[in-house]
C-alpha cells in the first residue's frame, strides 16, 4: 500500500507540474500530462528502472483507478451535453458538420484500408472504422474552453462551432460504439445490447427522475451515491458486452434528466477530484504506454503520414463545408481551425482503441502524437487566423458575467450569440 500511495502522489505531482508548464506556455495542460508520461515511459526509462518504481501490483491499481476517473469524466461529458443542440442544426452548420466529418472519416479508412494488414482477421473491419473515428474527432470540451478564453463565446462562428463539435461528437461515439462492437469476441453478450440500450432510453431515466426530483431520498449525499452506483454499473455493463466502460459512463450521463433541480451539483460534487486528480493521472499513464524507442523510417514515415491525413483532412473539410454554407474565406478558415482541435476526445478514443485491441503500439504511438500536435497547434494556429485579418476571431468586448462556468469546461450552451465585433483587434492568444 505504501508503494501505491507513493506512486499516485509522485504521479499526480507529474501531471500537476506538467500541466501547469503547458499552461504557463499558452497551451492545454493534458499535452504536458501526456508528454510527461512519455518521457517516465520506456522511451527513456529502461523496463527495470521502470519495474523499481512502479511494480506490477500497484501499476495494476493505478491503472484501474485511471479507469474509474475515465468512467467519472465520460459521465460528466454526458451530463453536460446539451441534448437539443443537435436537433437546431441550421443549414449552415448541417452543411459543415457533414463535410466536416465526412472528409477525414473517408481518410482515416482510406488509411486503416492501407494498414489493415497489420491487424488480425477478424479485427481489420473495426480497424478500419477506428482509423476513420481517430481523424475524424473534434474535442468539444477543449473547443468550448478555447472559445470562451479567447472571448468568441458570445460570437456566432463560436455558437455555430460549438453545434457542429456536438455533432461530430455524437456521430464519433457511435461510430466508436460500432467498431468496438464489430472487435467484441462475446457475441452472446453483444445479443444483451439491445436490452442494455432500452434499459438506458425507457427506464433509466424515469428512475433518476424520482431519485432526483425530490419523490426519492431527500438528502444529496444518498443521491450523489446512488448515481455513482448506477454510473459504474452501467460502464460495467458496457465493458462486460466487450465494448468499453466509456459508453457506458457517458449514456449514464445523457440519461441524467436535464430539468433536474440538482443535476448541476451532482458534476460540481463529481468533477474537481476527476479533472484535478483523476483525469491527470490517467492521461500521465496514457502516456507511460507510448514507445518511442524503437520508432525508425517506416514509423516517422507513417508519423508524416498521418499529420498530413489529420490538420489536411479537418482544414479542408471544415473550411469547404463552411464555404458551402456561405461563410467567407476569412470565416471559413477560421471554422476549419476551431474543429481541427481534437485534444481530450482524440486521447480517450485512442486508449479505447489500444484496450479493444486494434492498435499496435506503433500505430498506437503515432496517433498520439498526432492528438499531441493538432492540440499544441490549436492556439497558435487560431492566433495566426487572427493576424491574418480574421474577423470572426476578434474577441468580444463587454460584460461575460451572464457566461455559464461550465462553457468553459465543455458540454453546455453557450449563452445568447451577437456578431463578431469588426474591430481589428489582436487576439488574446
Amino acid at each position: 500500500m505504501t508503494t501505491l500511495l507513493l506512486d499516485l502522489a509522485v504521479l499526480a505531482a507529474v501531471a500537476a507540474a506538467a500541466g501547469w508548464l503547458m499552461r504557463r506556455l499558452r497551451q492545454p495542460a493534458v499535452v504536458g500530462e501526456i508528454a510527461a508520461g512519455v518521457l517516465l515511459g520506456p522511451t527513456l526509462v529502461p523496463a527495470h528502472v521502470s519495474a523499481t518504481l512502479l511494480p506490477a501490483g500497484p501499476r495494476s491499481a493505478v491503472l484501474a483507478l485511471a479507469d474509474v476517473g475515465l468512467a467519472l469524466f465520460m459521465f460528466l461529458v454526458g451530463a453536460r451535453l446539451e441534448t437539443g443542440r443537435e436537433r437546431r442544426l441550421g443549414r449552415r452548420t448541417a452543411t459543415i458538420s457533414v463535410a466536416a466529418m465526412l472528409l477525414p472519416l473517408g481518410l482515416g479508412v482510406g488509411l486503416g484500408l492501407a494498414r489493415v494488414s497489420t491487424v488480425a482477421a477478424d479485427d481489420r473491419a473495426a480497424f478500419v472504422v477506428f482509423m476513420g473515428v481517430a481523424l475524424s474527432v473534434t474535442a468539444f470540451p477543449v473547443l468550448a474552453r478555447i472559445l470562451r478564453e479567447r472571448g468568441l463565446d458570445r460570437t456566432v462562428i463560436g455558437a455555430e462551432a460549438l453545434t457542429v463539435a456536438a455533432t461530430c461528437d455524437v456521430a464519433g461515439w457511435a461510430l466508436l460504439a460500432l467498431a468496438a462492437t464489430l472487435a467484441s469476441t462475446a457475441s452472446w453478450h453483444i445479443a444483451l445490447l439491445p436490452v442494455y440500450v432500452a434499459a438506458m432510453i425507457l427506464v433509466v431515466p424515469r428512475v433518476l427522475r424520482v431519485v432526483l426530483d425530490g419523490r426519492g431520498p431527500k438528502d444529496r449525499t444518498t443521491q450523489l451515491t446512488i448515481v455513482l452506483v448506477g454510473l459504474l454499473a452501467s460502464a460495467a455493463a458496457t465493458d462486460a458486452m466487450g465494448l468499453h466502460l466509456i459508453f457506458g459512463a457517458f449514456v449514464f450521463g445523457v440519461a441524467l434528466p436535464r430539468d433536474s433541480e440538482i443535476r448541476g451539483w451532482l458534476i460540481a460534487a463529481v468533477e474537481p477530484v476527476t479533472v484535478a486528480v483523476l483525469m491527470p493521472i490517467y492521461f500521465v499513464v496514457t502516456g507511460l504506454a507510448v514507445d518511442l524507442s524503437g520508432f525508425g523510417l517506416t514509423a516517422v514515415g507513417l508519423l508524416l503520414v498521418v499529420l498530413l491525413l489529420a490538420f489536411g483532412g479537418k482544414l479542408l473539410g471544415g473550411y469547404v463545408g463552411a464555404r458551402a454554407g456561405g461563410l467567407g474565406p476569412l470565416d471559413a478558415v477560421t471554422m476549419a481551425t476551431l474543429l481541427n482541435t481534437r485534444g481530450l476526445t482524440e486521447l480517450v478514443v485512442l486508449a479505447a482503441g489500444r484496450e479493444l485491441g486494434l492498435l499496435d503500439p506503433v500505430t498506437y504511438a503515432v496517433l498520439v502524437l498526432m492528438a499531441l500536435a493538432t492540440t499544441a497547434a490549436a492556439g497558435p494556429l487560431l492566433t495566426l487566423v487572427a493576424r491574418r485579418g480574421g474577423r470572426a476571431l476578434q474577441p468580444v468586448t463587454g460584460d461575460h458575467d451572464g457566461v455559464p462556468p461550465d462553457v468553459g469546461n465543455g458540454v453546455t450552451a453557450p449563452p445568447p450569440v451577437r456578431r463578431a465585433t469588426r474591430t481589428p483587434q489582436e487576439s488574446e492568444r
